[in-house]
């Protein structure tokens, strides 16, 4: 028992220290790439595109239009939106255009020619996000017109205002503008995929580290949403807003079942009300079924990834609510035992509950069209994140303080104080616990006795007497201890109880039990170790009858073997002393 608790110990300790390490390492990244980023490019290295523009939705025209102010109803797939104006330049070399495209297929004019062309009327996802195009430097003066054909129902509602670069800068805006997420993202995807790993290396030997692996899981893909959300992801993918699309979308749809997964021992394997366990079953069954079925309408083309959006939100609402009510129910009934837990639910709903204001005041035009939806999930996430790991931690360690008191209380009920053996009381409930198993594997019982303990404490004295009985467990416990429950009776009388018999051989394990016996004695002064067996393994039709009979019977059937070994014991004992 104590082994199996210096075990647990040891196995956490490196688990710790390995997050710790990374943790403490991922800060000082996240740091130096803050820092990497702090200094502002010269405004000069970029033009706004800001004049008046005349603009074609569907069969509406707008003249003079200010793009920052345009609000329009959200055209239907197919529906065409047409905005051009004349390009304002200055003193930019090697300059880019950034437009902004919204689930659409797009053609840009510069002047009189196609200067660039996205998307196909087969694909699936469009996407949205910023398209750079390469200008040549005699920009100024030439028309731009962009041409966009709608291919997703009630996405577009308003239009960004395009924006000439450096392209030897635009890259550098880009990181620089966003870095606080970058900081953030890049912090929660190298943690995540580090306690990932150690989650995987100690799964065996920490069974209960599956809770962080679940955490890692979902937290890397709420990063992975933000990377591509936040437009960070152009950095590694320039112009794909397809693959951007794929990204966002799916790591959004998947990354609320982890999060429930983290929650299962709360919430389904410790919780007593069979009503809550089926809800719990219910929210995770349509999380998973979710991003299944979203898929099988996207590729069937019925309704795309896109579209189903607020359905998402329906669901990631709900299980949110699911979450923070569970763990109400658990405080206010005093189940709850993880406060750090608790703070970082308390944080996350604050920043959840600004996040989706910030976000609807985007979607739905209360805010400047041309403004920039920036989430702050991830910073309640990523502080979410930290307290969770500190709680699994916090929690491991009174885990283990309380099966350490279990462990010495069950030392002290169930144990031999004198031999470090089980005691009577012991061997009895392993009795029951056999005859519980009503028969399905064959069992053996093993009865020892000591000889001359008797001779030894009257001749020697009792601490002499002590001595014989310890070397001689000492011996059981190590023949015997990893193949079955070895314990003492009383006095001289020993048992090894056996639950399956069917791999092991029971006369090589007695050979090797009197083999150590005769090591032992070549350190004795006094009196020589020796003992008596009896052996007795069920047969079938012990099996037979237990299979049939009540749980008494059965246990008489289990006390019958160990009379047979104590009878076999005694023949034993008998044909030892006419040996003499």
């Amino acid at each position: 028992m104590t082994d199996k608790l210096s075990g647990k110990i040891k196995n956490i300790r490196p688990s710790l220290v390995f997050c710790v390490l990374i943790g403490v390492l991922t800060l000082f990244l996240m740091i130096y790439i803050y820092l990497l980023l702090g200094n502002e490019v010269n405004d000069d290295s970029s033009i706004i595109q800001n004049g008046a523009y005349d603009v074609t939705v569907g069969d509406a025209h707008y003249a003079d239009a200010d793009l920052t102010a345009l609000k329009f109803p959200a055209p239907k797939r197919g529906e065409e939106i047409v905005y051009s104006t004349y390009l304002k330049g200055g003193d930019i070399s090697s300059p880019i255009l950034r437009v902004y495209s919204r689930h659409s297929l797009m053609d840009v004019y510069v002047g009189d020619d196609i200067h660039y062309s996205f998307g196909s009327k087969d694909s699936y996802m469009y996407g949205y996000g910023y398209l750079t195009l390469p200008l040549k430097s005699d920009f100024e003066g030439k028309k731009l017109v962009v041409h966009q054909t709608v291919m997703e129902d009630d996405e577009v509602t308003s239009l960004k205002l395009p924006v000439v670069y450096n392209s030897d800068n635009y890259m550098y805006q880009l990181t620089n503008s966003k870095r606080l997420y970058l900081f953030f993202d890049i912090g929660m995807v190298v943690l995540g995929i580090s306690v990932i790993i150690v989650s995987i290396v100690f799964m065996n030997v920490m069974p209960d580290i599956k809770k962080l692996l679940w955490m890692s899981v979902a937290f890397c893909g709420v990063g992975l949403w933000v990377f591509c959300s936040s437009n960070l992801i152009a950095i590694f993918v320039h112009n794909n807003l397809r693959i951007k699309g794929y990204l966002e979308y799916l790591s959004l749809y998947i990354a609320p079942v982890f999060f429930l997964l983290y929650f299962y021992d709360e919430n389904y394997k410790n919780e007593t009300s069979k009503a809550l366990k089926k809800l719990y079953l219910a929210v995770v069954g349509i999380m998973t079924v979710f991003p299944v079925t979203a898929l099988i309408l996207h590729f069937t083309n019925i309704r795309h990834l896109p579209s189903i959006l607020s359905v998402c939100h329906i669901l990631l609402g709900m299980t949110f609510a699911y979450a923070l009510f569970t763990t109400v129910r658990l405080v206010v009934l005093k189940r709850f035992s993880h406060p750090w837990m608790i703070a970082g639910t308390l944080l996350l709903t604050i920043v959840c509950i600004l996040d989706m204001g910030n976000y609807f005041m985007h979607r739905y035009s209360i805010l400047r069209p041309d403004s920039d939806y920036n989430s702050v999930m991830l910073v309640g996430l990523f502080l979410f994140a930290i307290c969770l790991i500190v709680d699994f931690f916090t929690s491991q360690q009174k885990i283990i303080i309380m099966e350490a008191k279990s462990q010495a209380l069950e030392k002290i009920a169930y144990v031999d104080m004198m031999t470090g053996l089980y005691n009577r009381r012991k061997c009895d409930n392993e009795m029951t616990r056999i005859a519980e198993q009503k028969g399905k594997t064959a069992f053996g019982i093993i009865n020892f006795d000591l000889n001359d303990l008797k001779k030894t404490n009257d001749t020697y004295g009792h601490l002499e007497g002590d001595e014989l009985i310890i070397d001689f467990s000492n011996a059981l416990k190590e023949v015997f201890g990893n193949v079955g429950v070895v314990g003492r009776m009383g006095g001289d009388e020993f048992i090894v109880i056996i639950e399956d018999m069917q791999k092991i051989n029971e006369k090589m394990l007695i050979a090797a039990f009197y083999e150590k016996l005769d090591k032992t004695n070549e350190s004795r002064d006094q009196i020589r170790l020796s003992g008596a067996y009896g052996l007795a393994v069920s047969e079938q039709s012990d099996l037979d009858r237990m299979a049939e009979a009540d749980t008494d019977q059965r246990l008489r059937i289990v006390q019958e073997i160990y009379q047979r070994a104590d009878r076999d014991m005694y023949k034993h004992k008998t044909e030892m002393k006419a040996g003499r």
